[in-house]
């Protein structure tokens, strides 16, 4: 039995593409819920093949954008570089997950609750995912006195309902 930690991005596909290799899999997480606000993730050919492989690729290019090239921006909003998009499509991660949601097949074992110490999902299990997010349980418990890093950035989001003028990302202190 392998045990995904976290039913997120991660832990969706590692589930969808174990299931399909035929290994038995339990998916536990403490609510199962889509995310209400997604932001935009970019999603390379890589990431699209693996999409492709699980089987979810032509779900996504449904709901994504395929820009046709990005701009790095300065702290200032100078462009500095205009690139390609290089076949990337843009689909926020609402949709992603509620994607990868629907597509896990009823093999998948699913268990919702909320785990506070690791120690009993590995006594059974032959591998044990963490898929669990920055703060991750699973690492924590692997490797006792890490912490997730800090960048001392702060960054704010939000939605609107219009199409993004154009696909940037900006570099520096803003």
């Amino acid at each position: 039995m392998i045990r995904i930690l976290g039913a997120g991005v991660s832990g969706l596909t590692a589930a969808l593409a174990l299931a399909r290799a035929g290994r038995p899999v339990e998916l536990i997480d403490e609510s199962f819920a889509i995310p209400p606000v997604g932001t935009a993730l970019g999603l390379f050919p890589p990431a699209q093949r693996v999409l492709e492989q699980v089987g979810v690729l032509e779900p996504v290019r449904r709901r994504a954008a395929t820009p046709r090239e990005g701009h790095l921006l300065g702290a200032a909003g100078q462009v500095l570089a205009t690139v390609p998009a290089g076949g990337g499509l843009l689909v926020s991660r609402s949709d992603l997950v509620s994607i990868l949601h629907d597509a896990l097949p009823a093999s998948v074992r699913r268990r919702r609750e909320r785990i506070s110490d690791v120690r009993p999902l590995r006594e059974d299990a032959d591998l044990l995912v963490g898929a669990d997010g920055t703060h991750s349980l699973v690492r924590r418990s692997g490797w006792p006195g890490t912490a997730a890093r800090s960048h001392h950035v702060t960054v704010l989001r939000g939605t609107a309902e219009i199409p993004p003028p154009r696909v940037s990302e900006t570099w520096g202190r803003g």
